[in-house]
């Protein structure tokens, strides 16, 4: 069975542990990793630690450039990764 393809991007990123990340850290540890592949954006600074919670659940990391630096540059990466990937849900 193909696994259903799920991308979050959360704004305020993963460089630090702080509601938004750890709602998606506590909702994700809740998904059958056999059914679906799950995968959260860092842009800019991430924290070591909070990157490493994600990958001991079975989420993938996608590192993309700071949108603080250059949005132009965050916007292609972000589109070419879901180009490439393939979502189903976003």
């Amino acid at each position: 069975m193909k696994k259903i393809k799920i991308l979050t991007i959360s704004t305020s990123g993963l460089g630090k542990k702080e509601g938004i990340s750890t709602v998606i850290l506590d909702n994700y540890a809740l998904f059958d990793k056999n059914r679906f592949q799950l995968d959260v954006v860092a842009s800019g600074e991430y924290s070591y630690q909070l990157v490493t919670e994600f990958q001991n659940i079975g989420v993938n990391i996608k590192y993309l450039p700071s949108r603080k630096i250059s949005v132009a540059k965050y916007i292609i990466a972000l589109k070419n990764l879901i180009k490439k990937e393939k979502y189903d849900a976003i």
